[in-house]
């Protein structure tokens, strides 16, 4: 069994919650930490396959499990968005718009889910899962293969897609690169080889790496204006710095797994393993909610209250998760038991 690193649970818990600042587009960090925001979803894409070194037989039970999951989620957004679309374009509209070829497509093939636009990450994480069951052997005995690919694939990711416009003077679509093979399966064995690597023989000071990953904060969003001011401004958050960013996170992360941690952060551990995932899923439905509450505000409660919105999405998918495992610890585990 995988042994638990505090530091890397609680990163997924700081991820969480770069997820929703990155989607609350009402809270006032917004314009200016977005595209930082953005290491989250490739810190996710590290820690699943950092602790997905395990035997076949378990790697088929976590496939099995992202299976399940990627697709009760997307029912449920489908549901949700079909009943938010009785008040607009009313549900046929809704579902005719929807459930198109070139929708079904873009689905089963570059992840992207026509039914909420964030659940991309699942069905791309269990591509990885899959491509990993047959392939890791073969990519993991022979590193230099394994970093020359993900090398090519980031920096295809990077000519195609963010700097497309400097290179090639037209932008592919979204999707065909934010998708398991651009973005997943890099940072997915990025994190796999962290695993095979003893990180504390890498002699960088913690407050070396403190200052770069500072430094590639300021660089990412030198990046971002940069593109903006000379009209070059892809759509998509990705950047040559914010992929560094995400490695020097983890470097970082690795070298101090916190054994020891006090009441707080070893909850705060503890919530990153059992609800980062949760949090990330039904994130949107919150920040739909807060966007809805936040229009009847008035100016001034409006303005304050963005503020503190991220924090209070955050608090209450939060909560959302723990009341969901507690009940289904209540409901599902006697069920089981019984069965």
């Amino acid at each position: 069994m995988s042994k638990r690193i505090n530091s890397i649970d609680i990163l997924r818990m700081a991820a969480a919650f770069l997820v929703v600042l990155a989607h609350d587009t009402n809270a006032f960090v917004y314009p200016y930490v977005n595209s930082i925001c953005h290491s989250s979803v490739l810190i996710f894409f590290a820690v699943s396959g950092y602790f997905y070194c395990v035997p076949k037989e378990k790697k088929k039970g976590r496939i099995k499990k992202i299976f399940i999951l990627t697709v009760i989620t997307n029912i449920a957004f489908l549901l949700f968005y079909a009943v938010v679309s009785l008040k607009d374009t009313g549900i046929v509209n809704y579902l005719a718009k929807t459930f198109t070829i070139d929708n079904m497509f873009k689905f089963i093939v570059f992840n992207d889910s026509p039914f909420s636009e964030h659940l991309w990450f699942l069905s791309a994480l269990l591509y990885c899962m899959i491509i990993d069951y047959f392939l890791s052997d073969f990519l993991m005995k022979r590193k230099k293969l394994c970093i020359a690919l993900i090398v090519a694939l980031l920096l295809c990711d990077l000519i195609f897609g963010k700097y497309s416009l400097l290179f090639f003077r037209t932008e592919f679509d979204i999707v065909y690169l934010r998708n398991f093979v651009f973005v997943g399966i890099p940072f997915f064995y990025i994190g796999k080889l962290f695993k095979s690597i003893d990180v504390s023989k890498i002699k960088i000071k913690n407050i070396s790496l403190f200052f770069l990953i500072v430094l590639l904060c300021a660089t990412t969003m030198v990046e971002k204006y940069t593109l903006m001011y000379f009209d070059l401004y892809a759509r998509r958050e990705q950047y040559l710095s914010l992929t560094l960013l995400t490695i020097v996170i983890l470097l970082l992360v690795l070298k101090n797994p916190l054994d020891n941690p006090g009441r707080l952060s070893g909850y705060i551990a503890y919530s990153g393993r059992k609800y980062s995932l949760a949090i990330y899923v039904v994130h949107p439905v919150l920040v739909f909610a807060s966007n809805f509450a936040a229009k009847h505000l008035g100016t001034v409660l409006a303005t304050a209250y963005s503020f503190v919105s991220g924090i209070v999405i955050f608090l209450a998918a939060w909560l959302v998760a723990i009341i969901y495992y507690r009940l289904k610890d209540k409901i599902y585990k006697p069920y089981k038991t019984k069965h």
